[in-house]
């Protein structure tokens, strides 16, 4: 992930910060897709991130995530669990037989337990806190500290509402 403009919404005592961001998507904009309005539900996504640089409730940062840390966390949520699934079925259809359920009943049972295992194995590491700072974004610097706040999710005349209207 590259570095991403966002606005903080609000800055939390444990030293992370809630910041709103624009979702990237495929389309890369109504201007260029002749007006599909694909990002009139989804043109923003609030994110917690690590607020080393001190920002506050509606400063413009710039929030950055190392590529490792996006691959570190994507193994652990999508690999972990599948090598389970894959591990339960393969231990399913060696033993089902002799557990008088067969190999399809065997495998798809244990692969199922597998999965289970896998996404438990998953959240709990996840949510170690030594392995959750390590692939959550931090703002690596204030590009634009906020000088007024309006009313109704305004910022510096940046509407910040999650998935407010972006085309126009």
């Amino acid at each position: 992930m590259a570095e991403q403009i966002g606005i903080v919404l609000h800055t939390l005592e444990n030293g992370m910060a809630e910041v709103v961001t624009d979702r990237r998507n495929a389309c890369g904009g109504c201007e260029k897709s002749h007006g599909c309005r694909t990002c009139l539900a989804s043109s923003k996504m609030v994110s917690m991130v690590q607020n080393p640089a001190g920002a506050g409730q509606g400063d413009v940062v710039s929030i950055y995530l190392k590529q490792s840390a996006l691959w570190t966390g994507a193994a652990f949520l999508y690999i972990v669990p599948i090598l389970w699934l894959m591990a339960g079925a393969f231990i399913g259809a060696s033993f089902g037989r002799n557990w008088n359920m067969g190999e399809t009943g065997a495998a798809i049972l244990l692969g199922l337990l597998g999965l289970a295992v896998g996404f438990m194995m998953a959240r709990a590491i996840s949510s170690s806190s030594s392995f959750g700072l390590k692939i959550v974004p931090r703002i690596v610097r204030v590009v634009e500290h906020s000088k007024t706040k309006g009313e109704h999710g305004h910022h510096n005349g940046i509407n910040t509402t999650p998935n407010a209207a972006c085309c126009g």
